[in-house]
């Protein structure tokens, strides 16, 4: 029909006219192919040893559905996939499939290969490259304590010290040293020999002879058969040392001796025996510290740490504490004066305090105490990303630059520059040595090879501090003619209210959009959204789609569906458990009844890959717009690689396969040092209780009016432990002005760890797992520790939600040990009057001041007042001392806060812990006659509502409140129902599971609508770790409706479980998260 013409003759009583003729072009149709990536690059992996698998997601973009023939594989790689195996399949417009791909290297070096993919579409094959280097088995590895070491310059009565670094086999083989060279002035003294074995080191002791008092360079240089050889300390002497300058402050001093602290800093290294007053010593004590401080701030990036050099005094472990609240910690120092070198990124700060916690001998001390600037190469970038306009594919952006600048004290000397993805780099930088002060530039442009997002690194080599710097690039491949990329969908809202339908297009610029209702054209919608005027309930089922056209061509979008409701609509899931009350119910679900929840009618539906642990419990969000990509019900997920997800709720088909937006709050964008990283579980706490990393824990909670995630989140930078609160757009993932803010504080107290009488908090000990609180435009989030790791207390901040000003600090045992705030992931509780309730775990009570000071194993009624959080009232268990010896903390559950109820006591809460002992609490007065704690021969709790002994399983979890009645499900216990009548619980469930427990206790979540279609959702572990979603009948849990292993051939397996997991129910669908996956259930087809 192509080439056909149409005209029309158009006729009345007073004469006849025709129109031009207007001519049919038809296109043949074709399919399309689209790539998430066109190469793939694996790390080291050890020969005959298989990697992680790296997914490629293939797309069917065409106008007809494509054919995938053969998927083919070259070198050390194998694959998977859902693409058709090796027998193909049709995919059908806008559909995926994806291919698995992993790597198992025959042979150490360099491996090279590719996946081809032969199709129907044009251009087929396709390839994607494949890259990896092979490890040999026992490959060696360097570590140095330090990679830059400077010299302070002398005065008269002193020569220049030796220093030590230590040189550590961090591989699996035994390291060849072929030779430690120093040049310049500097000399070389090892212990390091021809070999050194897996997990050993060695010292290298470096000398300095100066030639004047002009700035000397050198180097030591190990030449080795380790990745990365040879490997270079730099050194640079004799440089000013700005300790002298500072004000000195210690924790004790021998007076009568002349061993004063200010000798640490007067540039002698010596001391006793045979020069005494050259040096600081405590008054006989084996702790203590010593603390510089300067009358204005000072940029340092170097300490040199120097021991008494007698050889009986010897301190063997300590940490640096710098005014920015960072902390380092410190090894054994060298027991005969020579130097211990403390190297880092450069930072800005007013005092550093040397803490020295183990030591041997008589009295601990210092010979000296030096502290230097900013030494060494050190490179500025421009910018940390890049992010260019929508770029038609095929066609190359202007460029964009980034400019190197070097800010250290000596050149930097760039060994690498590349860039990956649909982005390329020309520069004057690479393989150039640039001078202090200098710089260089990088320009950038962008060729997208297909449509949607693209993404690449630009990855910076070179000598200086924090090597490799990178730069995120972003870009947007786009069509010629119009596409629609997201469709407008369907839309619920009550009467009186507007819609909104958006579409998501590209194409050549400009795109004209023509909104329709009921397939005729709306005057003035010509945007790529819309919004209706206020809807009336006949408005209700009304048609909405949009016609978008360039000058290259139209694309009309999906219809959307409007429908208008007399009755409110379910906002979300906002909070952890649903509510600041902690409840868990969701009482406008209208999908999911008892009726349909059975594994024939309901089931998994999709799952979306996740980077870490999921702790944190999902939240949702209904309509909100993403800019680009149109409007979606999202659910959000955080993890503990510190990274926060923004998945479309409904589906995971065409663009949705991928997230709408990803965080990393450990990334530069969002307040991170550059390196930042996740702290290990292994490495760095020494505890197992959250592993293998731990990043973000608590859950978010979301603030629907701005449109804002408040998260707390963890992380390692240089060396530094770090909590920072984040305020997080919905919409984008981008930090709001406000965030982020680094958690710390301090308060008086007489505890261990308090220094003149001030308690800091510990950030590397302390670790927030309660569900964060929004109240009144002030968040919350408390603390406790990892594994009990000593010393820590349970504390709670107050942030302004605007400003992010610290409002207040609480501390829970300022003259003891312990009373964390732990709840294994629950909320912090609030009422509507402002009160907030937490309990405590196991450390030490005050049982002689009322009100007591140490509170552990209590209940805590606290508010916030100007200038501090107030202890308003508190209950704490009879047996306190018993549970704290037996670590039967209190604290291990969540507090529940019920409704208002009839009788003596309308506001009450109930809370429960590791003994499964019930306590109804009165919120008002917590107990007869303010009795806060039961000490006289007490063998119970009479002074409170109501108690329970051991009614349930421990609770490593919280219940969950619908219908007059609580839920529980303790450790190795049976899901139990207690009705609640007049603020009373009945004395024993009435009715329980048949489902018993395994391992840790599970925290219900409810649907209904209103007052029935109760379903009680839980989510467990089955014997092989994996997660289990478990659906009762609320008005009997004996009647088990579902769960997710009943269907067959595995259908609706979970992935692996985790502890702390709340199942998130939201319009139709419930979401578990697990240690690799976000799994969603609902309706099947």
């Amino acid at each position: 029909d192509s080439g056909s013409t149409f005209q029309v003759v158009v006729t009345n009583t007073a004469g006849t006219v025709t129109s031009n003729p207007a001519t049919l072009s038809v296109n043949p149709a074709s399919p399309g192919i689209s790539l998430s990536s066109t190469s793939l690059t694996f790390a080291g992996q050890v020969i005959a040893t298989t990697s992680a698998a790296q997914t490629i997601t293939v797309t069917s973009n065409g106008s007809t559905a494509l054919v995938i023939s053969t998927i083919a594989m070259t070198g050390d790689y194998t694959q998977t996939n859902t693409c058709g195996v090796s027998s193909g399949i049709t995919l059908q417009v806008g559909s995926t499939c994806t291919i698995d791909v992993m790597f198992t290297p025959t042979i150490p070096g360099t491996r090279t290969g590719a996946v081809t993919i032969t199709d129907d579409a044009t251009g087929s094959p396709q390839t994607i490259a494949l890259a990896g280097t092979g490890l040999a088995a026992g490959s060696p590895a360097v570590s140095l304590s330090a990679n830059n070491v400077v010299f302070a310059m002398p005065n008269s009565l002193s020569t220049v010290k030796t220093q030590l670094v230590s040189l550590s086999n961090t591989g699996t083989g035994i390291l060849s040293i072929i030779e430690i060279t120093a040049s310049g002035n500097f000399t070389d003294t090892d212990s390091c020999g021809n070999s050194l074995g897996a997990g050993s080191f060695c010292t290298i002791s470096i000398g300095f002879s100066p030639s004047g008092t002009a700035v000397q360079t050198g180097t030591i240089t190990i030449n080795d058969d380790a990745k990365g050889s040879p490997h270079v300390v730099n050194l640079v002497g004799p440089v000013p040392n700005l300790a002298p300058n500072a004000t000195v402050a210690v924790s004790s001093q021998s007076t009568g001796t002349g061993q004063q602290g200010t000798k640490a800093v007067d540039g002698v290294i010596a001391g006793y025996p045979a020069n005494p007053t050259n040096e600081w010593a405590t008054n006989g004590q084996l702790t203590g510290w010593i603390q510089l401080t300067w009358s204005s701030p000072v940029q340092i990036s170097q300490v040199i740490l120097y021991d008494r050099v007698n050889l009986t005094d010897n301190i063997l472990a300590g940490n640096l504490k710098f005014s920015d609240g960072s902390t380092i910690n410190i090894g054994a120092l060298s027991n005969d004066g020579q130097g211990y070198p403390v190297t880092f990124v450069p930072k800005t700060v007013t005092w550093v305090q040397f803490n020295i916690t183990q030591a041997v001998g008589n009295s601990i001390g210092m010979a000296e105490f030096q502290v230097f600037g900013p030494i060494g190469p050190a490179v500025n970038l421009s910018a940390s990303g890049l992010t260019y306009a929508p770029q038609v594919i095929a066609t190359t952006s202007a460029t964009q630059t980034i400019t190197l600048t070097s800010v250290g004290t000596s050149a930097v000397t760039f060994s690498g520059i590349t860039a990956t993805g649909d982005f390329a780099e020309s520069d004057n930088c690479n393989g150039t040595s640039l001078a202090v002060g200098s710089s260089c530039t990088i320009n950038m442009a962008f060729t997208p090879t297909t449509t949607g997002t693209r993404t690449g690194t630009l990855t910076i080599s070179d000598n200086g501090l924090a090597n490799p710097q990178t730069v995120a690039l972003t870009g947007t491949g786009v069509p010629a003619a119009p596409t629609i990329l997201a469709q407008p969908r369907n839309q619920t809202v009550v009467a009186g209210q507007m819609a909104t339908f958006s579409v998501v297009a590209s194409g050549l610029a400009p795109l004209a959009y023509q909104w329709q209702e009921n397939g005729l054209n709306i005057a003035g919608a010509n945007a790529a959204s819309y919004t209706t005027p206020a809807a009336a309930l006949s408005d209700s089922g009304s048609t909405f789609q949009v016609i978008v056209t360039n000058t290259a061509g139209t694309a009309t979008s999906a219809i959307a569906t409007l429908t208008v409701s007399s009755t409110p609509i379910f906002p979300g899931v906002l909070t952890q458990h649903n509510d600041n009350a902690r409840t868990g119910q969701n009482t406008a679900e209208i999908v999911l009844t008892p009726a349909n929840v059975n594994a024939t009618h309901f089931g998994k539906k999709f799952a979306q890959p996740l980077d870490g642990h999921a702790y944190a419990q999902p939240l949702y969000v209904p309509n909100v717009v993403i800019p680009g990509l149109g409007t979606h019900n999202v659910v959000y997920v955080a993890t503990e690689a510190d990274s926060v997800y923004a998945f479309d709720a409904d589906d995971k088909t065409g663009a949705n396969a991928s997230p709408l937006w990803k965080a990393s709050l450990i990334d530069t964008v969002h307040g991170a040092a550059v390196g930042a990283t996740t702290v290990n579980s292994s490495t760095d706490l020494g505890c197992s209780d959250l592993a293998p990393q731990v990043g973000i824990t608590s859950t978010p909670v979301i603030d629907p009016a701005s449109g804002t995630m408040y998260v707390e989140a963890k992380s390692k930078e240089n060396g530094v432990f770090v909590h920072r609160l984040h305020a997080i757009d919905i919409t984008t993932g981008a930090e709001r002005a406000s965030g982020p803010v680094v958690i710390t504080g301090s308060a008086r107290g007489t505890a261990a760890d308090a220094f003149g009488g001030v308690i800091t908090f510990n950030p590397l000990h302390e670790h927030a797992r309660p569900g964060l609180l929004l109240l009144n435009g002030v968040v919350y989030v408390a603390f406790a520790s990892h594994c009990d790791w000593q010393p820590y207390h349970g504390w709670i901040f107050a942030y302004d939600a605007a400003t992010f000003t610290q409002k207040a600090a609480l501390i829970t045992s300022p003259n003891g040990y312990e009373s964390g705030v732990w709840m294994s992931g629950a909320g912090l509780a609030a009422d509507a009057s402002g009160n907030i309730f937490a309990p405590t775990g196991n450390g030490d009570f005050d049982t002689v001041n009322i009100p007591a000071t140490d509170l552990g194993d209590s209940i805590l009624k606290l508010a916030l007042v100007p200038g501090q959080l107030s202890l308003l009232d508190y209950f704490t268990v009879y047996d306190q001392a018993a549970l704290n010896n037996a670590d039967t903390d209190l604290g291990s559950g969540g507090v529940l806060l019920l409704p208002d109820q009839t009788g003596t006591h309308p506001h009450e809460l109930v809370e429960a812990g590791k003994g499964g002992t019930i306590y109804v609490v009165d919120r008002d007065q917590m107990t007869v006659n303010n009795l806060h704690y039961c000490s006289l021969s007490c063998t119970s709790d009479p002074q409170i509502v109501q108690e329970l002994p051991r009614a349930v399983g421990g609770m490593w979890s919280m219940p969950a409140y619908w219908n007059n009645t609580v839920y529980f499900w303790g450790q190795s216990d049976v899901l139990k129902q207690f009705s609640l009548t007049s603020g009373l619980l009945s004395a024993s469930p009435v009715t329980t599971s048949i489902t018993s427990s395994t391992g840790f206790g599970s925290t219900p979540s409810i649907s209904s609508n209103g007052a029935t279609a109760g379903i009680v959702w839980s989510a467990y572990q089955s014997a092989s770790q994996s997660m289990v979603l478990f659906a009762f009948d609320a008005t009997n849990v004996a009647n088990k409706l579902y769960d997710s292993t009943q269907a067959a051939n595995n259908r609706d397996g979970g992935g692996r479980w985790v502890k702390f997991a709340v199942p998130t129910v939201a319009n139709g669908k419930v979401y578990v998260g697990t240690q690799t996956e976000l799994d969603v259930y609902g309706l099947l087809p």
